[in-house]
């Protein structure tokens, strides 16, 4: 994660094409994770790479459908030791921009968040929660994060093994 410079958020229109568009992202430079996820996105991508070759070989794929781009800026809080009992979900949160540094410092606290991410482009924080299940986390994005003050807009996605796909 210390590496990750970008989050390349990526959505396919046609399912059917991410096995083969797995195997050309991860021959491209400067991936540092992939994750297969469930909801408004396919994939994501964090890359050590901030340039636009990256973006544009995603792009090129085929099937590809969207791609929302997000800088690091800080990282809050890193306890990412993934626990193979645990699921797992990535929230994606437009914040107010008055509102931003008391919302990271809100969610810093959530003992369910074990990334914290500052980042700017098309969201100002991204962050991995987890739970016994999705039904857990699920009301934790509703009635927790998502009622923070200066929340605008919250995404999530849930992540799924790569092999189930």
């Amino acid at each position: 994660m210390m590496d990750t410079q970008t989050f390349f958020l990526l959505r396919f229109g046609d399912r059917s094409k991410l096995p083969e568009a797995l195997q050309q992202i991860e021959q491209l430079d400067g991936v540092a994770r992939l994750t297969a996820v469930d909801g408004h996105y396919s994939l994501i991508l964090e890359s050590t790479d901030r340039s636009p070759k990256v973006a544009d070989s995603l792009t090129k794929l085929d099937g590809f459908g969207l791609l929302h781009q997000c800088e690091l800026v800080a990282v809050e809080k890193n306890d990412a030791k993934l626990d193979e009992t645990r699921r797992y979900c990535y929230v994606f949160v437009e914040v107010d921009k008055g509102e931003l540094d008391r919302v990271l410092s809100s969610l810093k606290d959530y003992a369910n968040i074990d990334l914290l991410v500052r980042t700017t482009g098309d969201y100002n924080i991204v962050a991995r929660l987890h739970g016994k299940d999705f039904d857990e986390i699920d009301r934790l994005v509703a009635e927790e994060v998502g009622m923070l003050d200066g929340v605008l807009r919250l995404k999530s996605d849930r992540v799924i093994e790569l092999d189930t796909m």
